[in-house]
């Protein structure tokens, strides 16, 4: 792990010498495809290494390797505002950062996130966050209570962050793994981007016609009602919104 964060230091090494940077792992950091946190919890590994350990929610890898890649790829960052470990002892970090002006909210948006086949019906057919069942409507789930994105503790912070202005601060911005909506595309008979790598890359300019939006569960479109509550406090502050994985330019809406 560590010889793969020498090398990002230093290939951008000269751009960070002059210049703040914030940085947080994500799934790929822990040697995940994707990762539903479930709040620290061991995901078990007895039936397989791949999506079907990573469905069940949880970390594959042991808590105190976790740690190590947090501690390496976080530890520049202001200590977090509530620093109580979650389960097996994972450590969190998400925390506030006022710099030049500018309040950012670093936030851990995979570690609290349910896995989606642990709160869907069984007859989702829930495959690494994609639906299998071609009859099942996702739509129709749209509240599913029991269902976390951020968790409280994260949601407490986020709430007070966004309704405080009392520092020298103008603008705030939060920080993220992956945005709050899913606006990528797949094919029509796609169910699940495991497609995407053998597509032909279009040219500049053209249009793919005949795709679909991807119910894609591993980003933070889902869970929907938990999404519009994290963006209800984003509108309250006009944040704007700085995430690194399922990239696409994106204007958020809550009416």
């Amino acid at each position: 792990m560590l010889h793969k964060w020498y090398m990002f230091g230093w290939s951008y090494r000269d751009l960070f010498r002059h210049i703040p940077a914030a940085f947080i792992p994500d799934d790929h950091d822990v040697y995940h495809g994707n990762v539903w946190g479930e709040g620290g919890k061991s995901a078990p590994t007895d039936q397989g290494w791949g999506a079907i350990a990573q469905d069940q929610g949880g970390y594959k890898m042991p808590s105190e390797w976790v740690n190590v890649v947090q501690m390496a790829q976080t530890s520049h960052l202001p200590d977090p505002v509530d620093p109580t470990p979650v389960e097996q002892g994972i450590e969190v970090y998400f925390t506030r950062w006022d710099y030049a002006g500018v309040s950012f909210a670093i936030l851990e948006d995979r570690k609290f996130k349910s896995a989606p086949a642990n709160v869907l019906p069984k007859d989702a057919q829930v495959l690494n966050g994609w639906i299998q069942n071609p009859e099942f409507d996702v739509r129709e789930y749209r509240d599913i209570p029991e269902a976390s994105l951020l968790g409280e503790r994260q949601m407490r912070f986020l709430d007070n962050w966004a309704s405080d202005w009392s520092g020298p601060s103008y603008m705030k911005v939060v920080l993220s793994q992956t945005n709050f909506a899913s606006v990528h595309t797949i094919p029509e008979d796609a169910m699940s981007g495991a497609v995407l790598p053998g597509l032909p890359v279009p040219e500049p300019g053209d249009y793919v016609f005949g795709d679909k939006i991807a119910a894609d569960m591993d980003s933070n479109g889902w869970p929907q009602d938990r999404r519009d509550e994290v963006l209800t406090l984003l509108q309250s502050c006009s944040a704007f919104h700085i995430a690194e994985t399922s990239i696409s330019p994106l204007w958020y809406a809550t009416e």
